[in-house]
């Protein structure tokens, strides 16, 4: 009755100590963690906070565990894509996640794809995210003009209207010219 439980290769399973010193290390350990340390708050709030995307190994119910996925799409937005449908649905966290990764916005709910405040956001550091909006929001001039400044590409995901509205055009051609091109962080003029 007080017997270790062993696995096949003659080792003791992880409990619940290893199994945090593991995390903290390498936070997608979370994957080969025994099955009861997915639903553990404790132990995937410490795998999350060593790497966002750990939140792929948590239990489902920790997936709509709101500080628990705060905590990942802050420390790294894209791992919006692991959260519950309700929570990619949630104004905060999706706030949160495009704030940190303007990229993480192709994961929020088509609800939010189509709030002015979330694609605003977005498109103001990755022009390309207007691909990502809403129809609507496509059409919407304030929103191209500003995802149009960041990147002149995004125009064509913008309606055929503003496509062809040659103001829009101008002006984003003129803001793309006069910023100077990166390569990997080295400017060059």
């Amino acid at each position: 009755m007080g017997q270790l439980i062993e696995t096949c290769g003659g080792e003791k399973p992880d409990d619940k100590a290893t199994t945090l010193k593991k995390v903290k290390i390498d936070g997608t350990a979370l994957r080969d963690a025994l099955k009861e340390f997915h639903n553990d708050r404790d132990v995937a709030m410490e795998a999350i906070k060593q790497n966002s995307n750990a939140l792929e190994f948590a239990s489902k119910d920790l997936k709509n565990d709101y500080v628990i996925v705060l905590e990942a799409v802050k420390k790294g937005g894209t791992a919006l894509k692991h959260a519950s449908k309700e929570l990619q649905n949630n104004m905060d966290i999706v706030r949160a996640a495009v704030k940190q990764n303007p990229q993480s916005i192709m994961y929020a709910s088509i609800d939010l794809r189509g709030n002015e405040e979330i694609v605003l956001i977005a498109v103001e550091r990755w022009g390309l995210a207007l691909k990502y909006a809403s129809v609507e929001l496509r059409a919407n001039k304030q929103v191209v003009l500003k995802a149009g400044k960041q990147s002149s590409g995004a125009l064509k995901y913008a309606s055929t209207e503003l496509q062809n509205d040659q103001t829009i055009q101008y002006l984003c051609q003129e803001v793309t010219e006069e910023l100077p091109m990166t390569t990997g962080g080295i400017t060059r003029h």
